[in-house]
């Protein structure tokens, strides 16, 4: 990655970058996976007397020096019995292109606010050239002071989804928590609710129709739960949508040491269909999260976490999993350095 600054206030970054912005709803660096998110792109970040705007813009292509080139990831092959002629199974989870403008105003040092909006293109898994697009727009308001924090986020989204249906869906989230006990006690409510198919309805053909609201890029580890149910939100709720109800509690042990606990509890956001007639009920269970956190020095971290689930038999089958297995659960353990090499 490459950074040049024209003045400053105008600059820009050229190659593979980490976008991350806010709370990481929809563009995020997701470092819980094995290997990080980055972004093959260009971005332009302008700052004003107070607001700062980016521009980003990116195309992905899977070989070098050829522009346009088709971008689905063949994953099988399938052969045909009466003539023997074998053609790839494709897969395109993968955006072809994404672009997006951020604006960030902050009214205080406790305040602020936030407008993303972004334009994401994926391939037709069927065709080697056509895209289909979505616009997704949001606002979203951030406010943390000595003892009270929260925000409010609001995402829509329109377009078309890979089957080439319209997409109309829509995101919010809420956040409302106060710190006790000179800031060792930290207590927090919110919920988050990702927009589905209601079939119970007979006021939409689903045919053509997506409720399903897409997260895109976004973070999904640090918001529903450490057991990561919901990777994918629409599969993982039978295109229904999801509500998460939690309770969030941290302790701060020493100055060095804190402890955190997680309730979440979720529930599909209309009745999924259930194959063997009528509807599923909304109710998909619970989940209990702790970390234990120690700093030994600005540079190292060690962290533990348990996570401990209480599913129902719907989700399980949802996941495709045996209902009588035992609840699942998840512990980790982890030592984080972040060494600084320029002073």
């Amino acid at each position: 990655m490459v950074k040049l600054n024209a003045n400053s206030k105008i600059s820009f970054k050229i190659g593979r970058q980490i976008w991350s912005y806010d709370d990481e709803r929809l563009l995020s660096k997701r470092n819980w996976l094995n290997t990080a998110m980055s972004y093959d792109g260009i971005l332009s970040s302008f700052k004003l007397e107070k607001a700062e705007i980016d521009l980003g813009i990116s195309i992905n292509n899977n070989k070098e020096n050829h522009f346009g080139n088709d971008y689905r990831e063949i994953v099988d092959y399938k052969i045909d019995d009466s003539t023997g002629i074998v053609t790839p199974v494709y897969n395109a989870q993968k955006l072809k292109t994404l672009n997006f403008l951020y604006f960030k105003y902050p009214f205080s040092d406790d305040l602020y606010l936030s407008y993303i909006s972004l334009l994401s293109g994926a391939q037709d898994i069927n065709s080697d050239s056509k895209l289909f697009f979505k616009l997704t727009q949001g606002l979203n308001v951030f406010y943390k002071s000595d003892n009270l924090f929260g925000h409010f986020s609001g995402y829509f989204q329109m377009g078309e989804n890979q089957q080439g249906k319209e997409v109309v869906a829509y995101m919010t989230s809420a956040e409302l928590g106060t710190k006790l006990s000179n800031n060792k006690i930290s207590v927090s409510f919110g919920t988050d609710v990702i927009s589905g198919n209601n079939y119970e309805s007979n006021n939409y053909d689903y045919s053509k129709l997506d409720n399903n609201f897409d997260l895109l890029y976004g973070a999904r580890y640090k918001f529903y739960g450490y057991l990561n149910h919901f990777t994918l939100t629409d599969r993982h709720t039978k295109n229904a949508g999801l509500v998460d109800l939690y309770f969030k509690s941290g302790y701060n042990i020493t100055t060095k040491t804190k402890i955190e606990f997680h309730y979440h509890y979720f529930q599909t956001m209309y009745k999924a269909i259930n194959p063997n007639g009528g509807f599923y009920d909304n109710f998909l269970g619970s989940e209990i999260d702790v970390v234990l956190s120690h700093k030994f020095s600005k540079e190292v971290l060690l962290k533990s976490g348990f996570a401990y689930g209480l599913p129902t038999n719907i989700l399980a089958e949802f996941k495709n999993v045996k209902a009588d297995m035992v609840n699942p659960f998840s512990s980790y353990l982890m030592l984080v350095v972040t060494p600084k090499f320029f002073y």
